[in-house]
């Protein structure tokens, strides 16, 4: 099995985001081409050779096409399967209220390669899997043991029990329960000032762990662990609403789980401007256009695409800007685009092409007439006396 990381694009060239491509290098074989179908920034790869060393290379895909790969990875080797279980367990006794029981939980063994889940028993559960390790709430009142075991593919390691069962309830956190969201490029900020006590008020130091599942409106959930009261979730879709479930754990245990109330939808890259007009005048012309729908961020900035695609940072939010130094008599026809702090839009619909003129342009002669000699006694010009 191999984990493959990556971070995404600093630039999404106008467009978000819909793919990524995985092309793997084995040293000796042919290369092999892996659409992840998904914005995340991770893979896992497995049925691999344990004797064969790969590289690997990723290609981010936009409604415009693909991305050239990125520089190759680091040559790996895939790891064995895993032979142990995970290395470290929390636990906490029987919360008195709500009909639980004992909440379990235990800590990732880190350094493990490989691990694609876990297998628990114990505390009225039986061979309940997960992906990460996370709190096990019992409903069934205070247990005093539990096994656990890892899983990489189809293989399951060998169980560790665990007993240490620890009955002061003044030293696990309560819930964290002030979970502050905000949006940033791709996910959300988060951070928490956490009620460390249990319902008797006695709030106490120690919450260093978090564990964080991630509820798209669409697709299947995820957990993510921080080891951190501030931390970034990335690689969401701003096409989709989001609920998140959050742990907060010391080394006594972890709390009970605080789960955001709304869908939360992700702030994205602006909508692409509209009623792009232009008029012309001597060398310029005057731009105007209807301010773009931020998409749950402010707008930044506008750019003036040229015909021949060239940019102008207008380094302004306003909506309207004079092109200068254009070729009188040449046609031109512009694009405008938005930016916020989360990308920037697709361009909006071409102006009408428009023609500069100089001022000796702009009037038509005026039509000949005959020319008279006011003169006394004269007739036409050229007229003889």
């Amino acid at each position: 099995i191999v984990n493959v990381l990556w971070s995404p694009p600093a630039y999404t060239g106008a467009s978000q985001i819909t793919d990524y491509i995985i092309t793997e290098y084995p040293t000796n074989g042919t290369p092999v081409t892996i659409d992840t179908h998904s914005t995340y920034n991770s893979l896992t790869l497995s049925s691999m050779s344990l004797t064969t060393s790969y590289t690997f290379t990723v290609s981010a895909v936009n409604s415009y096409g693909d991305s050239l790969p990125s520089a190759p990875s680091n040559p790996t080797t895939p790891a064995n399967e895993p032979t142990d279980p995970p290395s470290q367990f929390y636990s906490v006794a029987n919360y008195p209220y709500a009909g639980m029981g004992t909440i379990v939980a235990a800590t990732p063994n880190v350094d493990q390669l490989g691990l694609t889940g876990y297998v628990f028993n114990g505390c009225g559960y039986t061979n309940y899997s997960m992906s990460i390790l996370e709190p096990i709430v019992s409903g069934t009142g205070p247990c005093t043991s539990a096994q656990v075991s890892s899983v990489s593919g189809s293989y399951t390691s060998v169980p560790f029990t665990f007993t240490s069962i620890n009955q002061n309830l003044n030293t696990a956190p309560f819930m964290c329960n002030n979970i502050s969201l905000s949006p940033i490029s791709g996910g959300f900020s988060f951070s928490d000032s956490i009620d460390q006590g249990p319902p008797n008020g006695n709030n106490l130091p120690g919450v260093s762990d978090f564990l964080i599942t991630v509820h798209p409106s669409t697709g299947s959930s995820y957990t993510d662990y921080f080891n951190s009261s501030t931390f970034n979730i990335t690689g969401l879709s701003s096409t989709e609403s989001y609920t998140f479930t959050v742990y907060c754990g010391n080394a006594y245990g972890w709390s009970l789980p605080y789960t955001t109330a709304d869908p939360t939808p992700l702030a994205g890259i602006p909508f692409a401007p509209t009623g792009l007009s232009a008029t012309a005048s001597d060398s310029q012309a005057s731009l105007s256009w209807t301010a773009a729908n931020d998409n749950g961020s402010p707008i930044t900035d506008y750019l003036i695409v040229m015909p021949d695609g060239s940019e102008i940072d207008t380094h302004s939010t306003n909506t309207s800007y004079n092109v200068t130094g254009l070729t009188n008599g040449v046609s031109y026809s512009f694009k405008v685009i938005a930016e916020n702090a989360n990308g920037y839009s697709l361009p909006s619909t071409a102006s009408t092409p428009v023609t500069p003129k100089g001022l000796t342009d702009q009037f038509n002669p005026m039509t000949p007439t005959r020319i008279v000699d006011t003169r006394t006694n004269s007739g036409y010009f050229g007229q003889n006396s």
